[in-house]
């Protein structure tokens, strides 16, 4: 596969997972907002949903950070994940990794490292 390709593909995976996180948001919100769920309901079903979406995109390799260590999201307007087009995705290769940046404005950056497994 031809490192253009490989770039490519990277931006398609990073959009599907700010796509996914950013449908995650909004179910977290709308579990807040429902006087059927209790809090402990709430972060269960929070959680059990976010490592669905880490299991299809993150490698199993342990972190210094761990995964899920709380729950975090934004709200309609602010949300951290905003789905992004790819043209606003700048991808490069630093050894076997393909490193993908985007954000707002230069204090709004995020970043992902992508590792190569079977495909993208």
């Amino acid at each position: 596969m031809s490192d253009d390709v490989e770039l490519a593909d990277a931006k398609k995976v990073v959009c599907a997972f700010l796509k996914d996180m950013n449908e995650w948001e909004i179910y977290c919100n709308a579990l807040e907002a429902d006087p059927e769920v209790n809090d402990v309901q709430e972060e269960r079903l929070m959680k059990r949903a976010a490592k669905k979406i880490i299991g299809r995109y993150c490698t199993d390799k342990k972190r210094s950070n761990g995964l899920l260590n709380e729950i975090s999201y934004g709200v309609e307007g602010f949300f951290e994940y905003e789905p992004v087009h790819q043209s606003e995705i700048s991808v490069t290769r630093k050894k076997n990794k393909i490193i993908a940046e985007w954000g707002r404005n230069e204090c709004s950056r995020y970043q992902l490292h992508l590792v190569k497994k079977a495909g993208f």
